[in-house]
């Protein structure tokens, strides 16, 4: 059997202090490309329309967010795996409200009116 740090296992990436950060992260930054890629598919139409790209957030990144939430919830209670998957959110709600990159992570979700992501999982968890 040969010993290595992190797997894959049904799609979480379990590591061996059961943390999720690395889970946090890698899913983070899948939903970022793939949201960036679905805004670049209507570049040449002037883009989407902000209600549009709010429709796209809630069918592509909460979905994959929340996967197996109730497998790691419990550990958003480590500050780190929050900040991970706030950082990760905030670009997506940048591009879908327009606002400035100098506006306070936290009050993005604000702005865009939806939950902040470590609330999202919570909610889909219970």
């Amino acid at each position: 059997v040969k010993f290595v740090e992190s797997r894959k296992y049904l799609g979480v990436v379990l590591d061996r202090a059961l943390s999720f950060s690395q889970h946090c992260s890698l899913v983070s930054a899948k939903e970022l490309k793939l949201f960036a890629t679905l805004r670049s598919m209507s570049r040449g139409t002037w883009g989407f329309r902000p209600r549009t790209l709010l429709t796209l957030y809630r069918a592509t990144y909460v979905p994959q967010i929340c996967y197996a939430a109730r497998v790691w919830s419990h550990r958003l209670l480590i500050g780190s795996i929050r900040q991970i998957l706030l950082r990760g959110q905030r670009p997506i709600l940048l591009g879908v409200t327009g606002a400035y990159r100098t506006a306070a992570t936290e009050g993005c979700p604000v702005i865009a009116g939806v939950l902040p992501a470590d609330l999202e999982v919570l909610k889909s968890a219970a």
